[in-house]
């Protein structure tokens, strides 16, 4: 069993490798649904939700990764899930 206390396991961290291996060893896996921050956001925000992008985390380095993500992300037409850590927030909104 695999579990988490920062969400589900197997989005946006390590936890998509196990699942990989079990599903190429043909281990069955089975998700036990539970809150989701991003679709709990979501379900309340008065966006149109009938699509949306979900990036997961931006790089967490200063750099041209960083800066070609939030480019890519800047450019979506849809609604977009992110996730950024509290002490980076004000300068990624800004």
């Amino acid at each position: 069993a695999v579990v988490s206390d920062a969400g589900t396991p197997g989005i946006s961290d390590p936890g998509i490798e196990l699942a990989a291996a079990c599903h190429e060893s043909n281990i069955q896996t089975v998700p036990i649904p539970g809150p989701c921050a991003a679709i709990s956001a979501l379900s309340v925000s008065g966006f149109d939700t009938s699509a949306f992008v979900y990036v997961g985390f931006l790089p967490s380095k200063r750099g041209a990764a960083r800066s070609q993500r939030i480019a890519e992300v800047s450019a979506e037409c849809r609604v977009v899930v992110l996730y950024e850590a509290p002490h980076r927030l004000l300068r990624t909104l800004l």
